[in-house]
């Protein structure tokens, strides 16, 4: 019996040694250019930083002065002829310009050289964080030139005097913190002091928003969540007040616990939420109309029932603490008179809430189970906006924000997912 010939297989192999040796050189040969790469902005970013802190500091003479001179005598600020006529005001600010302009090129010429070394999950990591921060400022923006101080709950008297507010008097746990700041600063004003604490407030609720939206629409874009949910909250900022944000805030760890079948998470929720204001009662409802569907009792009762433990526990210290004489202010008179006497004004929360209640009821049947059920949340928020809110405020509605925002982007998904479907489906010609 003749035997094979092995002349093939000794070439097979050694072709298939050939490759493994290539690939490994062609790996570490794009590992050397993206080390070049990064080296070369390394090194940029550390002579931009170097020169832009050496202008920061010179005030000697630089060049093309008699330019800058002739740009000021044709520019509209008033004082800008008058600080560049001055040698020396015009030298600091001219050099405090340029070394500006040439810190913020090495700090971007630092981050490109980071970024290029980071891996997939890093680069995600820091546009996550990129976008929450985006979204925590655009917010404290918004309520810093959009918000007012109300007489009826300015917050130097909630921070100083609650006893002197009821029902205001007992929503506190964001002035703890403002007073917090205080006690670290003891020259902060009371203004900055909460504006402070509400942006603790807003950066820990678009954190839970992402992490919210993760479940819905999945991690790569949840920010859309972020964005959609700051925007909604931006159209109920009104008077200055410590409990708005918050209750997003504690609205949305408690669906977060509810969507994860987390039942015991609503125990801390609850308890410090309700330091926040007395409307996270709606939360402990939707938790038990929720969970009967989708757990056995022995799960959800004892942390349900826990919570509205905690809940009680925590109204009674209030009362005990700063007694009031009444809990709520009885509004249901003036909300049925109100849109006949005040039409402006119960027109623009009617264009800012129409749209809420109308996404809710166009993304029902494209959402799943668990979140429909959790849409009970809004007839109790208008029921307790009818007996003691004002329809006139769209912040009454500020609780409805995560969901809505979760039946956005599950009605988004579910269409996405349909038309990439019906577009990869052969055309009949």
């Amino acid at each position: 019996m003749k035997i094979p010939s092995r002349e093939p297989d000794v070439t097979a192999n050694v072709h298939d040694r050939h490759m493994r040796e290539e690939m490994p050189n062609s790996t570490r040969d794009s590992a050397r250019a993206e080390a070049r790469s990064g080296l070369k902005w390394l090194l940029a970013a550390a002579a931009l930083l170097v020169s832009g802190g050496f202008f920061m500091f010179w005030r000697g003479a630089l060049p093309f002065e008699e330019l800058i001179v002739s740009f000021a005598r044709i520019d509209q600020w008033p004082s800008a002829m008058p600080l560049a006529s001055n040698p020396v005001t015009l030298r600091r600010y001219y050099a405090l310009s340029v070394g500006a302009a040439l810190l913020i090129l090495g700090l971007l010429a630092m981050g490109c050289a980071i970024w290029t070394r980071l891996s997939t999950d890093a680069r995600g990591a820091v546009f996550r964080l990129t976008t929450t921060v985006g979204c925590s400022c655009a917010l404290m923006a918004f309520l810093i030139r959009m918000s007012f101080d109300g007489p009826w709950s300015p917050p130097s008297v909630v921070m100083h005097n609650p006893s002197a507010l009821p029902i205001f008097g007992h929503r506190l746990l964001f002035v703890w913190v403002a007073l917090g700041f205080q006690a670290v600063v003891p020259s902060l004003s009371d203004l900055r002091a909460f504006y402070l604490s509400q942006a603790v407030a807003v950066v820990l609720m678009a954190y839970l928003l992402e992490k919210w939206s993760e479940l819905h629409i999945g991690k790569t874009f949840a920010w859309l969540g972020q964005v959609f949910g700051a925007f909604l909250l931006s159209m109920c900022f009104s008077y200055h007040n410590f409990y708005d944000i918050g209750i997003v805030f504690f609205t949305t760890w408690g669906l977060l616990a509810l969507y994860a079948r987390r039942y015991w998470w609503l125990v801390p929720c609850v308890a410090l939420g309700t330091l926040n204001h007395e409307g996270i009662l709606f939360l402990v409802l939707v938790a038990a109309f929720v969970a009967y569907f989708d757990a056995p009792l022995r799960k959800w009762v004892p942390p349900v029932a826990l919570s509205l433990l905690m809940y009680i526990v925590d109204r009674y210290a209030l009362q005990a603490a700063i007694p009031f004489a009444h809990h709520v202010d009885w509004r249901l008179w003036s909300n049925m008179a109100k849109p006949f006497v005040m039409p402006k004004e119960i027109g623009y929360s009617t264009m800012v809430l129409t749209p809420w209640f109308a996404l809710t009821l166009m993304g029902l049947w494209d959402c799943d189970a668990r979140l429909r059920r959790m849409t009970l949340y809004f007839p109790l928020l208008v029921g307790s906006t009818l007996l003691f809110g004002q329809f006139q405020e769209p912040r009454q509605f500020d609780a409805f924000i995560p969901i809505l925002t979760a039946i956005v982007l599950q009605t988004s998904l579910r269409r996405f997912k349909i038309e990439g479907a019906t577009a990869c489906q052969p055309h009949a010609t």
